[in-house]
């Protein structure tokens, strides 16, 4: 069996009939489905296979795991948000929040992360896969933008960017598990603002 490119280690696939977009996508819907529905313990292979219409040999010959399979899933769901063209930390990070706490928010890749947030807790092979596959391009996006302010001077340079993605996917979680269905502005600013407040470079 091999992997899914996105979430695990690049790998080729077997020679055989070309893979059905159509078949991959119905996959990766059935799966988030079932597991907002019924979290990771309801999730199984029969019951993807007979969602999606597909045969077991579809799965397997895409994904090795099942935890393979549920990141490609939560990835198809939510991808990633791109950068906004905006300029300035603040307005930037507020922006880029706001855009995936709505974009996670209103599709199934919401519900299925916290039905599965007990298991990423529980299971570290799991919880290595979700952020390998899920969060960290969103780290990235971060980081990235925190580099951008330093270059322009409005933030510090010596500022821990991995640790400041933490900071924000925390209030992230918590509005999701309070229902949050919108990405609220003024909660997404009032977060930002807080936090970015100790990251601003100050003249002495």
């Amino acid at each position: 069996m091999t992997t899914d490119p996105t979430p695990g280690p690049a790998t080729s696939r077997r020679p055989g009939r070309p893979r059905s977009e159509t078949s991959h996508r119905a996959i990766l819907e059935a799966t988030t489905g079932i597991l907002a529905d019924d979290g990771w313990t309801g999730l199984t292979i029969d019951r993807v296979v007979r969602r999606a219409k597909v045969s077991k040999a579809t799965i397997y010959r895409r994904w090795s795991s099942k935890e393979h399979m549920v990141v490609a899933a939560l990835a198809h769901a939510a991808p990633p948000a791109q950068a906004p063209a905006v300029d300035g930390t603040r307005a930037e990070l507020t922006a880029l929040l706001a855009s995936e706490l709505e974009r996670i928010a209103a599709s199934p890749a919401g519900p299925a992360l916290l039905a599965l947030a007990p298991q990423i807790a529980a299971r570290p092979e799991l919880a290595e896969h979700v952020h390998a596959g899920f969060a960290a391009p969103r780290t990235a996006a971060v980081r990235d933008a925190l580099a951008r302010g330093a270059a322009r001077g409005d933030i510090r340079s010596d500022v821990d960017s991995d640790a400041v993605a933490e900071m924000l996917a925390g209030p992230l979680l918590v509005r999701l598990m309070a229902g949050d269905r919108a990405g609220d502005p003024g909660a997404v600013r009032r977060i930002v603002d807080t936090l970015v407040q100790g990251l601003e470079r100050r003249e002495n």
